[in-house]
């Protein structure tokens, strides 16, 4: 059983490392808590829109690629279209489809992952959410 109240707050990778050394834990009933929470904060966060695309891609694929031209006009026509744009909020491919719909008045939402200080969203997202949790 988990002992200290760090060790108790962890992110998932934690319970992963331990898994994979052959131990065997019961998850905190505070962790269980905390993932709850942010499937709750997820569906807030969706909820009111009812069209929407999903757009899933490298986040090392530069300006220069025309993969990234590709998922910007893509983009900016299904924004015409009434969809929401929605991606990981980072670089590459989801900054292109973020830009897309962003340059020509579509919804472009960022669904990011907090990884400490590391979390970037990109400067094409109209409203954007963090998780902790990579299965939210």
């Amino acid at each position: 059983m988990f002992t200290d109240y760090k060790e108790k707050n962890k992110p998932i990778e934690h319970i992963e490392k331990v898994a994979r050394k052959g131990e065997s834990r019961q998850v905190p009933p505070k962790m269980l808590d905390n993932i709850r929470a942010e499937f709750e904060k997820g569906f807030h966060f969706l909820r009111d829109y009812k069209k929407a695309v999903s757009v899933m891609g490298s986040a090392r694929v530069s300006l220069r690629n025309n993969v990234y031209h590709e998922a910007t006009e893509l983009a900016s026509k299904l924004s015409k279209a009434g969809f929401v744009i929605i991606t990981g909020g980072g670089p590459g491919i989801m900054e292109a489809a973020n830009k897309g719909a962003f340059e020509h008045g579509g919804q472009s939402l960022g669904v990011n992952m907090r990884y400490g200080f590391k979390e970037r969203v990109n400067p094409y997202v109209n409203k954007s959410i963090g998780f902790q949790f990579p299965f939210v």
